[in-house]
């Protein structure tokens, strides 16, 4: 569908509210480019697709110099470790003071919860309805052994890996 593909193959700016641990209590929020990362097919293995997201820094309206991403910090959630994806009707506000609940969601795997801020509330939406479609057709294409999963889900030799595709 039109949805999958879009969330397949552009991006997304969020911004991603990071869980506070013991050694970071104050956290604050931070604007990522989000995407899917095609997996890869190898000799004997392979890399699964993921969603894949990375701090960006945007320049002031009317600077020349181009946006920087921070490489560093690039963070990627394997599409079949993805359990729940839910927008959010009760934030924590001891966890996350700056999170607005109307347009938040989160993205969980067994070990961890990554909550994420759209700009509005029908972006929210869209992408969220979105990714679990992705991934619920992703899982079902593995499942029942169907070979197209590599036409859709995983790149030749196009792309480099950690890199958002054209357009951010």
């Amino acid at each position: 569908t039109k949805t999958i593909k879009t969330i397949l193959h552009g991006s997304v700016k969020l911004v991603w509210h990071p869980t506070p641990t013991a050694s970071r209590l104050n956290r604050l929020p931070i604007c990522v480019s989000a995407w899917i990362e095609l997996g890869s097919r190898l000799k004997r293995t392979l890399i699964y697709p993921k969603f894949t997201f990375i701090p960006v820094i945007e320049n002031e309206p009317g600077d020349a110099r181009i946006k920087v991403r921070l490489p560093n910090y690039l963070h990627g959630i394997n599409l079949l470790d993805i359990k729940r994806i839910v927008e959010c009707e009760h934030i924590d506000r001891g966890t996350y003071p700056f999170a607005k609940s109307r347009t938040s969601f989160f993205v969980s795997t067994d070990e961890s919860s990554f909550l994420f801020e759209a700009s509005c509330e029908e972006e929210r939406n869209s992408f969220v309805l979105g990714l679990k479609l992705l991934v619920a057709q992703f899982r079902s294409k593995i499942l029942v052994n169907d070979d197209s999963v590599f036409d859709e889900f995983f790149m030749c030799d196009a792309g480099v890996p950690g890199e958002p595709p054209l357009g951010i």
